[in-house]
């Protein structure tokens, strides 16, 4: 299952904070992320490096903050903080998943520059466990782990991007869950919308898997992983 690209822009930082979205644009994890592809193609172009431009005002669980996400994403407690209870959590808001998408796009292309990588994985992802997970015949590997293990706060921004995707997703599609029955007016809508959305009551029901996909050209482009089926092949250009 294919899922929209989220950008193809580099991202601005600014002061102005995107409001998340008070209602969900579709129903399906597609509907989702092709809501923020329309969020992102409004915002104006400038390169985003890590440690450069990395300030950005964030959605957090302490309200709107200034952050800088290399060193929120460095594997050490965050300045300003005594410990990392204290910390802000970034929350599952389409403003945030923006900024990390491109965040992330821009500190993998810094580091395939650093390091002389030809090219980047086709796709990334993590396990249950939180390590990460590249193709197999993907023949950078050696060097790309190298160079995360030497930057850790890049595979933080690529696993960060992942999980709040992941809960945003989630969480919209709750959303649309509960809009749908607001406005049924008889008891077989609301049976209808019930059936609709009756796997957000499974209590296995596992989290959405996000695989990070990048272009050839570098863009990074967010999928839903399907246990049964391939990655969807890139789109011809």
């Amino acid at each position: 299952m294919e899922i929209n690209q989220i950008t193809n822009h580099s991202h601005t930082p600014s002061n102005k904070v995107q409001q998340p979205i008070n209602k969900a644009s579709g129903t399906t994890f597609a509907d989702v992320m092709s809501s923020l592809t329309r969020a992102q193609d409004t915002k104006s172009e400038q390169s985003v490096k890590p440690g450069v431009e990395s300030e950005y005002k964030m959605h957090t669980n302490k309200g709107d903050q200034v952050i800088d996400l290399e060193k929120y994403l460095s594997p050490k407690i965050v300045p300003g903080h005594n410990n990392l209870l204290d910390a802000p959590l970034l929350l599952p808001t389409e403003h945030n998943v923006n900024v990390l998408s491109k965040y992330s796009q821009e500190a993998v292309q810094a580091l395939m520059q650093e390091y002389n990588i030809p090219a980047a994985p086709s796709s990334i992802s993590f396990d249950p466990e939180g390590k990460l997970q590249l193709p197999a015949d993907y023949p950078h590997a050696a060097v790309f782990r190298q160079a995360l293990a030497e930057h850790p706060h890049v595979e933080r921004a690529l696993s960060t991007t992942a999980a709040v995707a992941s809960h945003y997703a989630g969480m919209m599609e709750a959303r649309a869950f509960s809009d749908e029955m607001s406005v049924a007016r008889t008891q077989a809508d609301r049976d209808r919308v019930a059936e609709k959305y009756s796997y957000l009551f499974d209590p296995n029901r596992p989290d959405k898997e996000i695989v990070l996909v990048f272009l050839e050209n570098g863009d990074l482009v967010l999928k839903e992983k399907q246990a049964q089926q391939p990655l969807v092949k890139q789109s011809p250009r």
